[in-house]
């Protein structure tokens, strides 16, 4: 597990860390800048439920709940500005999994039952679009091949922001996960 410094995980708009003690959106979140990999007892994580109420709400909806007893399905924690999914895939081989961006949500994503690799690249960095935006889903796949792999395991979870494109679901067998969906105001 990483434990890179708090600036290297995220940046606030005209606040400086120490004014943080005021509960802000996720709006208020620049950027993940990178995908890093957590637990929720980490310094990050406290960080992030400290600027953010969405953020805190997802961080406790996790702590509070045993990830191998809830069903799969949708959890409104806010509406749709933080829901859960909880939900039972199949991984598949890195050759076939595709990166996917969206605009209108951070994902926390956690894998349950195994571990989970997820294929990373900086959406910036994205040159061949398979598909528009689908605006209703807030999803979009790239044919471009991910330039790094992150390793998550259970009891871990891994911050994904709009600026961060990932191919989830790679491994084999299936999976049980938890996927948080947090609306950037």
């Amino acid at each position: 597990m990483k434990n890179k410094a708090l600036p290297a995980l995220v940046l606030l708009l005209g606040l400086s860390l120490s004014c943080a003690q005021e509960r802000k959106t996720p709006g208020d979140v620049e950027a993940v800048k990178e995908a890093e990999v957590f637990t929720l007892d980490s310094p990050e994580v406290r960080e992030l439920s400290s600027i953010s109420g969405r953020f805190a709400k997802a961080f406790e909806f996790l702590q509070q709940n045993d990830p191998d007893s809830l069903a799969s399905g949708i959890y409104e924690l806010d509406g749709k500005n933080l829901y859960v999914n909880v939900q039972n895939v199949s991984l598949k081989d890195s050759c076939d999994a595709k990166l996917e961006v969206h605009d209108k949500y951070f994902d926390i994503q956690v894998p349950v039952s195994k571990a989970e690799k997820f294929g990373i690249m900086k959406r910036a960095d994205l040159m061949m679009p398979e598909s528009d935006m689908d605006t209703i889903n807030d999803i979009r796949f790239f044919l471009d091949r991910f330039t790094e792999i992150r390793d998550v395991n259970p009891g871990e979870i891994i911050v994904l922001s709009p600026d961060m494109a990932h191919a989830p679901c790679i491994g084999t067998g299936d999976q049980k996960k938890i996927v948080i969906k947090v609306k950037v105001d």
